[in-house]
């Protein structure tokens, strides 16, 4: 892929973010809006406030962990035009992948994790995937070393039925076999959080959304302008730098950030020798800029260039094996481009955003002993709409049309389209239920038409600090280009009805949060291949499964410095075809840890376990059950210079998760970080 085509729009864009002479009016005190405002920045508060700030602080209640600063200002495109639904009070915790709108977690109904960024950094970790592996609900699968193909799994859903979302962005590669997302080459870099909603969410994220959606945030830049450089390597010969940039006024803000990848790797395949090696260069840029208080325009990309050895396959027994001459590697692009406004006075909230993503791959080899070439394109367009009815009351409409197109390098090419639109509605009920209501309508030219619902609620009972939430709703797949070449003429979207009930409680003045959930996720009309079909077999819309279980979450802040964590998921699933359990998905899966800060705050250490029983591979064969320990630490050495460090699998235990691929044994990490 060549950056000539986005040259025009750089060059637009970039001029922009700089010079804007538009200055932001001071925000109104008496104004119930003035939140939606751009942030203004503010002159150092002097000895006077200091001197209160730090009143304020000896009056926290004891063993309260007490933040490390105060949020900085809620970006114009994410709140709610409403001082009451969506409100977010200190203490909770805001999302805005459930609803398309800024809300509380605990308001959403839908079972929601949030992966915050100072989490992720101080993972250690250089991939979205390792960040999410011991999330509850989320099983992540990978095909040996780094760079190997990585799948997750929502809820046990198929791999296909995971959304995966770049600020919004539809990112599933549609010139894939399924239109699966490989997380190989999703680096952290420039990463603010991450969203896991798991459950059916096709009634505001269409297709693929059947297991749930993963969205990853990006950091928005604010404040004086900040450099931040890290630098971290270790075992199987990995080497990793990083660089970022970011600020922003009451004008402008920009966020830029890069990173270069470097892993020898190990043998991929069990039987093999040869190390495959693993190279990832990631490039990221968000940038926007304010033309008036109501009005916003912002353009975000991203871009990255993975190479890596595989191994080949042996169809005689089905396991890998070493092929040196083998190499993947894939490189895409995804932005955005969109404008955000406000008309009378906040009460409308408009957003109109163009996505574009692109990919480019290729096979050296392949299984069949000749190169492959892949290039599939996404293009979307939507606008949304959020209305506030009443202060109880908001509304949100949408509409978008998408279009996806893919080919190879034997000729084969093709395309499809869709229109859709979605309604969604959230109200609250004396200040103690919640509810959302959403319906979509999809078109699609070669699949034909999908409707999707979804109802959640939530009752909160403050006096016991408990409440109780519930989601019924539906989900659908369209087939992918290639599935549409290779199946039935009439091929049909797959269907899911998912609906799960649980409760969160709060104990010990909100040192001890424990949340559960039950779920059930039916899916019917999956894409199977059907060998009766003359003359070879095609995919036809004949299977069906189900998937149910318990999710277990508990937080406890035993001191300030010290916190405990702990997941339990089970998950029971049923191909209902064959008798038979899915794939790939562990019955019981459990992560415990702790992380504690000392030496005055300067130093952190987080020790967890995940646990994995067994499972069953694709060819019915058994997959051991294993536990892994790991370690994660830094120390602030000066006020610009943190310290790294990160030891995986401390028990050195030998495991699969993939018939016949290598995973990684125990492996030390260490580096710094340099903020100017």
């Amino acid at each position: 892929m060549s950056f000539t085509r986005f040259l025009p729009l750089l060059l637009v864009v970039v001029p922009l973010v700089l010079p804007v002479s538009v200055v932001a009016a001071q925000p109104d005190p008496d104004d119930p809006f003035a939140e939606l405002r751009p942030p203004v920045l503010e002159e150092p508060a002097d000895a006077a406030d200091d001197a209160a700030d730090d009143a304020a602080d000896e009056q926290q209640p004891p063993g309260i962990p007490v933040p490390e600063s105060e949020p900085g200002p809620v970006p114009l495109e994410v709140l709610p035009p409403t001082t009451v639904i969506g409100e977010i009070t200190p203490g909770e915790t805001p999302v805005t992948t459930p609803t398309q709108t800024l809300a509380p977690a605990g308001q959403v109904g839908s079972a929601t994790t949030v992966i915050t960024g100072e989490q992720i950094r101080a993972s250690g970790h250089a991939t979205v995937s390792d960040v999410l592996r011991g999330s509850v609900g989320v099983d992540v699968v990978q095909q040996g070393p780094p760079g190997g193909l990585t799948s997750v799994f929502l809820r046990g859903a198929e791999s296909r039925h995971t959304k995966v979302l770049l600020d919004g962005i539809p990112v599933n590669d549609p010139s894939s076999a399924s239109r699966l997302f490989d997380f190989s080459t999703l680096s952290v870099d420039s990463v603010e959080r991450i969203e896991i909603v798991r459950g059916p969410q096709s009634t505001l994220h269409g297709t693929d959304a059947i297991g749930g959606v993963i969205n990853v945030i990006t950091q928005r830049g604010e404040g004086p302008t900040t450099a931040t450089g890290r630098v971290m390597g270790g075992s199987y010969g990995t080497v990793r730098g990083s660089a970022n940039v970011s600020g922003g006024t009451s004008n402008y803000h920009y966020a830029f950030g890069g990173s270069m990848l470097y892993v020898d790797g190990f043998p991929a395949a069990t039987s093999g020798s040869e190390n495959d090696l693993h190279r990832l260069g990631t490039a990221t840029g968000r940038m926007g800029w304010y033309l008036t208080e109501d009005l916003e325009v912002e353009y975000l990309f991203r871009w990255s260039d993975g190479r890596t050895g595989i191994a080949s396959t042996d169809f005689a027994t089905g396991l890998p094996f070493d092929d040196p001459s083998r190499y993947y590697w894939v490189q895409s692009y995804f932005s955005r481009l969109q404008t955000r406004w406000d008309t009378l006075d906040g009460v409308f909230q408009h957003r109109l955003a163009f996505d574009y993503t692109d990919y480019q791959r290729e096979d050296t080899g392949g299984d069949f002993g000749w190169a492959t070439e892949f290039s599939g394109q996404t293009r979307k367009i939507e606008y949304q709409l959020d209305a506030r009815i009443t202060c109880d009351n908001m509304l949100t409409f949408g509409v978008d049309y998408l279009d996806e197109s893919g080919a190879d390098s034997s000729g084969n090419a093709g395309s499809q389209n869709k229109y859709g639109l979605y309604l969604q509605d959230q109200f609250q009920i004396f200040e103690r239920l919640t509810g959302i209501v959403g319906f979509r309508w999809d078109d699609w030219n070669r699949a034909g038409p999908a409707q999707t619902y979804q109802f959640r609620t939530v009752y909160a009972i403050e006096e016991t600090g408990t409440s109780l939430h519930g989601t019924l709703g539906t989900g659908f797949y369209a087939p992918s280009l290639s599935e549409l070449t290779f199946g039935v003429p009439d091929l049909q979207p797959e269907r899911s009805k998912g609906w799960d009930a649980g409760a969160t409680q709060r104990l010990l003045d909100d040192r001890l949060v424990l949340e559960g959930y039950y779920f059930r996720n039916d899916f019917r009309n999956l894409l199977v291949f059907d060998f009766t079909i003359p003359p070879w077999g095609a995919l036809d819309n004949i299977g069906n499964a189900r998937t149910h279980g318990v999710e277990l979450l508990g937080t406890w802040y035993l001191t300030p410095d010290t916190t405990f964590n702990s997941s339990f998921t089970r998950t029971d699933s049923l191909n209902v075809d064959t008798g038979g359990v899915l794939p790939r998905r562990p019955r019981n899966k459990t992560m415990t840890g702790v992380a504690h800060r000392f030496l005055d705050d300067r130093a952190t250490a987080n020790l967890y376990a995940l646990f994995h029983s067994s499972s069953q591979d694709t060819d019915g064969s058994r997959l051991a059950g294993y536990t892994l320990l790991n370690l994660a630490a830094h120390y602030q050495m000066t006020d610009r210079l943190r310290w790294l460090c990160r030891f995986d699998n401390l028990l050195d235990q030998e495991y699969q998760v993939v018939r016949g691929y290598n995973t990684p044994r125990f492996s030390a990490f260490g580096g710094f970080e340099i903020t100017h």
